[in-house]
């Protein structure tokens, strides 16, 4: 963890989340390649707030896995059916979810989602 001092900091004043490629490491495809970039600055920025003040710290590019396991194929296949299952409901039905979403601050795409999936772990 690097914490970032004001001579480290980019043009803005607050710089969060990811900033240009990943320093030393490159990629290649048809027809075009790819070393990385060699900004010193370049990162992922967070900004921290601690009780006496707030720092800026850079870390270092992470790549998510892709296990692509069983489990994580089936439910992926429960998240897309319950997208299709949205897109099939009637408007009046769309409607009844959105009011009843804005109790809770969200949209009613997301209140079928949160019931579809809900309901599909409790069968597993």
């Amino acid at each position: 963890m690097v914490v970032v001092e004001s001579k480290d900091r980019l043009l803005s004043f607050e710089t969060t989340k990811k900033f240009g490629l990943p320093n030393f490491y490159g990629g290649a495809w048809f027809g075009a390649s790819d070393f990385g970039d060699d900004i010193e600055q370049s990162g992922v920025y967070q900004k921290r707030h601690y009780s006496d003040n707030t720092v800026f710290v850079r870390m270092r590019h992470m790549w998510p896995k892709n296990p692509q396991t069983i489990s994580q194929q089936s439910w992926r296949q429960i998240f897309a059916n319950g997208v299709e299952a949205w897109q099939n409901l009637t408007e009046e039905e769309k409607r009844v979810y959105n009011n009843e979403a804005r109790k809770y601050q969200f949209e009613g795409f997301n209140l079928f989602l949160r019931e579809w999936l809900n309901y599909h772990k409790t069968l597993l």
